[in-house]
């Protein structure tokens, strides 16, 4: 049972990367591909923060602020360059 549960939750996870890659790829007429480098950006920060010893809450929002940089630099790239 809990194979099918860890397989639903890894499925609806990926769902909403896979909707962000969709929706910009509607919008821009081009794959943006930022939202499959911020998520597994944002895993790496909050498992560096957890395995140094800091609260789940704080990893949680350095994991948001790191993905958050990532795609403020990736719409930097996208509009400037």
């Amino acid at each position: 049972m809990n194979f099918w549960l860890d397989v639903l939750i890894q499925g609806l996870l990926y769902s909403v990367l896979a909707l962000g890659v969709a929706l910009t790829f509607k919008v821009l007429q081009r794959p943006d591909l930022s939202v499959e480098g911020s998520f597994p950006l944002g895993a790496v920060i909050s498992a560096m923060a957890l395995t140094s010893g800091l609260p789940v809450p704080i990893a949680l929002i350095m994991a948001a602020l790191g993905g958050w940089c990532a795609g403020q630099l990736t719409a930097w790239l996208q509009t400037k360059v």
